[in-house]
């Protein structure tokens, strides 16, 4: 075996590991990010709530689409993580607001 094989074989698990971690960020954070923006969404459309509910449910799958393209298009695992997280975040907060100002 010369040094180029025993090289690429070494490196190959922590690039499943990068790869299913992007996955993972991809799957939940992209579902996370589509449910609360629904619920900021909800509150947010000039509409009767059962209608932005709908309207906002429907979008969500398009939403959680463009997560996942997002997560698989940034250069690092990091950037995806920290994107998403800060995102989902950030809107969870406003959710939170929008939540506490109508009640």
């Amino acid at each position: 075996m010369n040094t180029k094989t025993r090289r690429g074989t070494g490196e190959q698990p922590h690039y499943r590991l990068l790869v299913l971690s992007r996955i993972v960020a991809a799957v939940a954070g992209g579902y996370t990010f589509a449910t609360v923006m629904i619920l900021v969404l909800t509150y947010l459309l000039p509409l009767p709530q059962k209608d932005a509910l709908m309207l906002s449910t429907m979008l969500s799958y398009v939403i959680y689409l463009l997560a996942i393209i997002w997560v698989f298009s940034v250069k690092t695992v990091r950037k995806a993580w920290i994107g998403i997280s800060v995102a989902t975040g950030l809107l969870g907060a406003l959710a939170f607001l929008l939540h506490s100002i109508q009640q």
